[in-house]
């Protein structure tokens, strides 16, 4: 590694930023997501982990379209029209709707009284 920053200090500097990139996402994985996989065989581990990536990029173009104001699709389709993103963070949104769904559940399930 010496011997590429003297004598390449431009490629150095390059690779040297990609690997602090790498790890500064992979800590934000685990941050979010977890340390640990909870499969045992080794194919359900690579499929874990690449959902757990997965689901970080979706998560990162998702604050990224609330920060900037980039419309996202309505329902997915790209036929669809954009909706504009409404004044909510993504996790609020996604607890106001869950509470919305559990207020409906509980409305409609059958009391133990009857």
């Amino acid at each position: 590694m010496w011997h590429l920053l003297q004598s390449n200090p431009t490629e150095f500097l390059a690779q040297y930023y990609k690997r602090e990139h790498v790890e500064s996402t992979f800590a934000a994985i685990k941050k979010k997501l977890g340390e640990t996989l909870s499969s045992r065989d080794p194919n359900a581990q690579v499929n874990e982990l690449l959902c757990k990536v997965l689901v970080h990029n979706i998560q990162i173009l998702i604050q990224a379209s609330f920060e900037r104001g980039i419309p996202l699709p309505a329902h997915g389709s790209p036929d669809d029209e954009p909706v504009a993103p409404q004044g909510l963070p993504p996790v609020q949104a996604t607890r106001v709707s869950q509470m919305n769904r559990d207020a409906t559940h509980s409305a409609n399930w059958p009391s133990e009284n009857n």
